[in-house]
């Protein structure tokens, strides 16, 4: 059963009147441009999955047009993935005991499909919990261009945004100069805009920062040729089940939507199973003020507890997968000798 209570928001109709800095981010919600095809069937496919609004379950027109293009080999060929960044990288939420640093994840999940009938492609995850912008790319961006990958995914920034005192614009200056660095290698390169936390409490007072942060990346992402996933658009992640124990991070069916995302966008087949979820089951007030208790327990308490000692979760921790790996050794036993399959779970 994941938290609720604490965060229960029945819907974004039922939220109180807005501050201004919450007012000021629907104002830097741009309405959505009209899809652009470039002249290949795999852009008519990105154009399509960045701006079509799912629920929880993947758009059908979408997944047909991806298997078009595959039936025709116009699809993109994947042979080396690195994927950078912090937590939402690493796969925190996601639990499996059996992978370093005991988490599987969005990245992995993507990995495990582009796996798929190519034995030439290998996958290197260098993100580590709790590393703020800088960190990514001191540690990180470098390492990545030298595996000299073909596609690149990147999140950085989410940790600087819950500090106080940050220059988003310096911040994302520094980004776009290493994007541009990794977009000059000749690989595809992945970024993500932040969730928006508008229908969650606490959170949501970053809203107005998250805003900002994602209208300057897609700028950055329009000049460079990045290709943009779209995180503050999606729907369904208004949803505790997407939601870990901490509230901060997703759960294994929200790192299971991301995969699934990630590839539509590209304009990738695969075969990652979306379910709807179903309606929300009902929490008594009993239980939300006892979950409520545990999240600061367990969650909150440690949080504030790290930043006043200037430490970190990610302290001591290494990168999942620093050099490529083949299919058998990053999913070991989950593909059970078929990456197809591990792929479906």
């Amino acid at each position: 059963m994941w938290p609720s209570g604490f965060w229960h928001v029945p819907s974004r109709r039922s939220l109180p009147r807005r501050d201004p800095e919450t007012r000021l981010a629907d104002r830097f919600r741009p309405p959505l441009p009209p899809a652009r095809a470039r002249g290949s069937p795999g852009n008519l496919v990105m154009a399509a999955a960045a701006h079509c609004h799912r629920s929880v379950q993947v758009s059908a027109d979408v997944r047909a047009v991806a298997d078009a293009v595959a039936d025709k080999g116009e699809s993109m060929v994947v042979n080396r993935y690195v994927a950078l960044g912090d937590s939402f990288t690493e796969g925190v939420g996601d639990d499996d005991p059996s992978r370093p640093n005991g988490v599987r994840g969005w990245a992995d999940r993507v990995a495990e499909q582009l796996a798929v009938g190519n034995p030439d492609f290998r996958y290197a995850n260098l993100a580590i919990r709790g590393r703020l912008m800088d960190q990514v790319l001191d540690e990180q961006l470098q390492p990545a261009i030298d595996l000299e990958p073909d596609l690149v995914t990147i999140y950085a920034g989410g940790n600087d945004i819950m500090r106080k005192g940050i220059d988003i614009d310096a911040m994302i200056g520094r980004y776009d100069a290493a994007l541009s660095r990794l977009r000059a290698t000749g690989a595809t390169v992945v970024v993500f805009t932040a969730y928006d936390t508008g229908w969650a409490p606490v959170f949501r007072l970053l809203r107005g920062r998250i805003a900002v942060y994602n209208e300057l990346l897609r700028e950055v992402a329009e000049n460079r040729g990045l290709t943009v996933l779209d995180y503050w658009r999606l729907r369904g992640y208004d949803d505790m089940r997407m939601w870990s124990f901490d509230r901060l991070h997703m759960s294994p069916a929200g790192h299971a939507r991301m995969a699934a995302e990630v590839l539509d966008v590209l304009g990738l087949p695969h075969a990652i199973d979306v379910p709807a979820l179903g309606p929300a089951p009902t929490i008594d007030d009993a239980t939300r003020r006892r979950e409520d208790r545990e999240w600061v327990r367990s969650f909150l308490l440690p949080w504030f507890s790290r930043r006043i000692k200037g430490t970190s979760s990610g302290d001591g921790l290494t990168a999942k997968w620093p050099q490529p790996v083949g299919v058998e050794e990053f999913a070991g036993d989950t593909a059970a000798g078929d990456p197809a399959a591990a792929a479906r779970s």
